[in-house]
């Protein structure tokens, strides 16, 4: 049921995209106008977001998701990924670093798609839970035959009650304090059994307060 309905809700909001990427390019007789149109073409990406992790999830499920792999330098990869992320860090006045700890010849066999969801749902939570003039890092080391890809940030640190479940399907904080952040608990399990598909793995470390590292 729910991946008939993310499939057809993704065509409407496929289409929405369209016109307000065009409408964004227009010269605005006021910010408050440029500033709706932004707010719109945010919360669009948003939603197609969601929408494309139901029908990923559905996928898995049924064992529909195929691996694609492509040749790629890893350097050379990342780094448009990571500057996907300047301005929103920049807008929150948040340090974004990146630490390349590999050969920068380097080219590996690589699932590009799936890949980047992980990469970007670390990124993009990090900058969500880390507060202003904080610091978020994008880290790979090169471990002989493995790669380590790490996250980590300077914000809030998860709960130790939380962070054994932040990866199982649909899980919300039990904290009676904890923030509303209007998640789904979609992103961090579709991390996980991405990961697994490609053969690696993903775990985390969080000291409350001082800021967590996903691995």
């Amino acid at each position: 049921f729910f991946a008939n309905v993310s499939h057809e809700l993704r065509t409407p909001l496929s289409l929405m995209l369209g016109p307000i990427n065009k409408l964004e390019k227009e010269h605005f007789p006021n910010e408050k106008a440029k500033r709706l149109v932004s707010y719109l073409k945010n919360n669009s990406i948003h939603l197609l977001k969601l929408v494309n992790e139901i029908l990923d999830l559905s996928k898995l499920e049924t064992n529909r998701l195929e691996i694609k792999e492509t040749e790629v330098n890893f350097h050379d990869f990342l780094l448009p990924l990571i500057a996907q992320f300047k301005s929103a860090s920049s807008s929150n006045s948040l340090k974004l670093l990146f630490e390349y700890q590999a050969n920068k010849t380097l080219n590996l066999q690589l699932d590009i798609g799936k890949f980047e969801k992980i990469v970007h749902n670390f990124l993009s939570n990090a900058i969500k839970f880390t507060p202003p003039y904080g610091t978020v890092q994008l880290t790979i080391e090169d471990h002989d035959d493995q790669l380590l890809v790490k996250v980590s940030d300077t914000g809030a640190g998860i709960h130790p009650d939380d962070l054994p479940h932040i990866f199982d399907r649909f899980y919300q904080s039990k904290q009676v304090d904890a923030p509303v952040q209007g998640g789904t608990g979609i992103g961090l399990s579709l991390c996980k059994e991405l990961a697994e598909l490609l053969n690696g793995r993903v775990w985390a470390e969080s000291e409350l307060g001082k800021g967590s590292v996903f691995y």
